[in-house]
């Protein structure tokens, strides 16, 4: 069993760096989205995606080493949680599974945080964006305004303007 719970924690290690990887991530796509860097934050994006994969292939393995444990322990595989196999574990190893424990904690609450501010910046660009397009495609122009080009035809009726706009698409 303690070979098992020093792959674990090896594996949650190796987890940990690929959570800090992806935490830096997205502060540059953060940097990215606020500067306005496309190639740039299509560049990072890639490198996210391997990252995501890599650590994809980590949780495939941590959770065979969980398999593992649970069939050695007796236990049923959905209850067995890391604060339960931290009690299994000895002095050193002990020390590594809680630490590495709450490092993942604190470093996923930071990359929630981080994912929801680049939401936020992205959803604001694509306003703007969206803003910027009703501007060009004419969008809006219903009302004239004050000194509106509507001419009365002989029925005494203003004339109706096309709505037709040069663009037909919405991002």
């Amino acid at each position: 069993m303690d070979k098992l719970l020093q792959d674990l924690c090896e594996n949650l290690e190796e987890q940990l760096a690929t959570y800090k990887l992806l935490v830096q991530q997205e502060e540059e796509k953060q940097e990215a989205l606020i500067q306005g860097e496309l190639s740039q934050l299509e560049e990072l994006i890639k490198k996210e995606q391997k990252i995501v994969f890599q650590n994809g292939e980590l949780e495939r393995k941590r959770q065979e080493i969980i398999a593992q444990l649970a069939e050695e322990l007796g236990e049923v595989q959905d209850d067995l949680t890391i604060s339960k196999l931290i009690e299994y574990a000895e002095g050193e190893l002990e020390k590594r599974l809680s630490q590495v424990y709450r490092e993942l904690e604190e470093i996923v609450i930071t990359l929630k945080d981080l994912n929801i501010k680049n939401n936020s910046l992205i959803q604001q660009s694509l306003s703007y964006i969206n803003y910027s397009l009703d501007i060009v495609a004419g969008a809006g122009q219903d009302d004239p305004g004050t000194y509106g080009n509507d001419v009365g035809d002989d029925s005494g009726k203003a004339a109706k303007k096309s709505n037709r706009s040069f663009l037909d698409k919405k991002i």
